[in-house]
């Protein structure tokens, strides 16, 4: 009971329990988006980047960003970018492709 108490109190101070409710609700958010993307209807050119972003982004968190999609998906990304003669900030992941390749 002693033991809980100073969890307790420790938890309050730092607000350990908090943070990770507000972790849980936004990894629920984002799931949800994400679910939702597929039905999404990109209307640009940049909309159909910043959805190749997302999926990018989210497959590399949970796989190797150096295995099959990923590369594959960032080659689609930089064509697109220099198709459509882009800014190359709107793609920051050409800069990941260049510092990979550079290894």
């Amino acid at each position: 009971m002693a033991h809980q108490a100073r969890w307790d109190a420790a938890d309050a101070e730092i607000g350990y329990s908090r943070t990770d409710e507000l972790i849980r609700q936004s990894e629920t958010v984002e799931g949800a988006l994400l679910d939702d993307l597929p039905q999404t209807a990109a209307t640009s050119i940049e909309g159909i980047l910043a959805k190749l972003k997302v999926i990018l982004r989210d497959g590399e968190h949970w796989e190797h960003p150096d295995d099959f999609p990923w590369p594959h998906i960032r080659s689609v990304l930089n064509d697109l970018v220099r198709l459509h003669r882009l800014d190359v900030a709107t793609n920051p992941s050409s800069e990941k492709q260049q510092n990979s390749q550079s290894r």
